[in-house]
């Protein structure tokens, strides 16, 4: 679905934008004409038809944050290079805190 929506959508919120600017003068010539069920009807149409593209709007934006493919091949390897790191840092950790202690360079008896 995020696929979908390339040029070709933007080309049909144009025309959408247009279809509204036409709705939104016909709602008015009706409520100057005094039919204010008519043109409330419409405002609603056209408010409901608004929301949409913003829905639209905000699809895409959220589409282009996605991760792609090659993105989450790339976080996959930097995770399992950050473990190994981990894992050899606290295997050296541990590897230390075996070691005997000795004071001032000298051996202990």
């Amino acid at each position: 679905m995020v696929t979908e929506l390339g040029e070709q959508s933007a080309e049909a919120i144009d025309r959408w934008a247009q279809s509204l600017l036409a709705s939104l003068s016909e709602a008015s010539d009706r409520l100057g004409a005094g039919e204010a069920v008519e043109a409330e009807r419409q405002a609603k149409a056209i408010a409901a038809m608004v929301k949409a593209l913003k829905d639209i709007a905000e699809l895409r934006a959220y589409a282009r944050t996605l991760p792609t493919e090659e993105s989450i091949d790339d976080a996959r390897e930097e995770m399992a290079d950050r473990v190994v790191r981990w894992l050899e840092a606290d295997r050296g950790a541990d590897l230390l805190s075996k070691r005997p202690e000795t004071s001032g360079g000298e051996a202990s008896p």
